[in-house]
């Protein structure tokens, strides 16, 4: 855990450095992961994943970011509401390095920001699916303000709400 905490650290300094070093823990977990889960092992996995996610994002490494996260979805997701809410977390940080990025021209930029938003939302409903209940946490969560006059965020919240 001392390196993907290293590895999360190095975010706010240099996300290639973090993004290699996080790939390097990731690899390597994935490599001893049983079928079967060992939960330990399955939430260094995912909290890697998402680092090298961010990191790649943070460096305008779209394209191998969205790579990264689509190849890891499946053998990291099982029924953990908060790895999915991880993962949401990923693909909205990605849609928003998307936003920003300087290097798209606008026709991939759409494409690219409706598949991101879409695997968010896909993500987001499976936390809910899960159990993930918090609707606090869903309406201050700044990086998500965009997205809330979508009907997709109005619809988890009202599921949550219930």
């Amino acid at each position: 855990m001392i390196r993907s905490n290293r590895a999360h650290s190095l975010l706010h300094g240099d996300p290639e450095q973090a993004a290699a070093e996080a790939q390097e823990i990731l690899d390597r977990h994935l490599a001893t992961l049983p079928e079967d889960g060992a939960s330990m092992l399955r939430d260094v996995g995912v909290t890697c994943a998402v680092t090298v996610a961010r990191g790649m994002t943070a460096a305008d490494e779209l394209d191998p970011a969205e790579e990264a996260l689509l190849q890891w979805e499946a053998p990291l997701l099982r029924d953990d509401p908060w790895h999915h809410r991880l993962f949401a977390d990923a693909w909205n940080e990605w849609v928003l390095g998307v936003r920003s990025s300087t290097t798209l021209d606008e026709e991939p930029r759409r494409r690219m920001e409706s598949l991101g938003i879409d695997r968010m939302f896909e993500r987001l409903g499976a936390a809910v699916d899960c159990g993930y209940r918090d609707l606090r946490e869903l309406n201050s969560t700044e990086s998500l303000a965009s997205f809330r006059g979508d009907p997709r965020f109005q619809a988890l919240t009202e599921r949550i709400g219930r």
